[in-house]
């Protein structure tokens, strides 16, 4: 415990809302404000569209195959089947656009670590992996989901 000044009873209380003062415009400075780097957004925008190829089931197509850029992993049929029978498999793929406002980055980060849903819900059905991502990963592709439609 900081000793009272003896010149001025009240400095040990000014130091520490000093102190408090300094912490808070750290907290609010534009660094910190800024959100996450330009380097872990692109490395989630790699992990998306090289590594996880989310695009293929997670965009819909025209009526000759592209993929309609607009609406660029905003969900929609698949487009396949699974070759043997397969319980629970999604006919549609996630809006991942919406998905990343509506959920929390925690929780998007601990669902790709995990497969678990923040509402306790079934993880994703097939033929979406359970992915276990490390935690740089999990956030990069995060930060990327939630960097779109902004």
């Amino acid at each position: 415990m900081a000793r009272p000044c003896p010149l001025h009873p009240a400095a040990g209380r000014i130091r520490s809302l000093m102190a408090l003062g300094a912490l808070l415009a750290a907290a609010s400075s534009p660094a910190h404000a800024a959100g996450p780097s330009a380097a872990l957004v692109e490395h989630g925008r790699y992990i998306v569209h090289d590594v996880g190829m989310c695009g293929d089931c997670h965009s819909p197509r025209d009526e000759h195959g592209n993929f309609i850029q607009a609406r660029w992993l905003r969900g929609g049929p698949i487009g396949f089947e699974a070759t043997h029978l397969m319980p629970a498999w999604a006919g549609d793929a996630v809006d991942l656009v919406t998905l990343a406002k509506e959920w929390s980055e925690a929780d998007l980060v601990a669902f790709l670590r995990t497969g678990a849903t923040p509402r306790g819900t079934p993880p994703a059905r097939p033929p979406m992996p359970r992915y276990r991502m490390s935690a740089r990963d999990a956030r990069a592709v995060a930060a990327y989901l939630r960097s779109l439609g902004k």
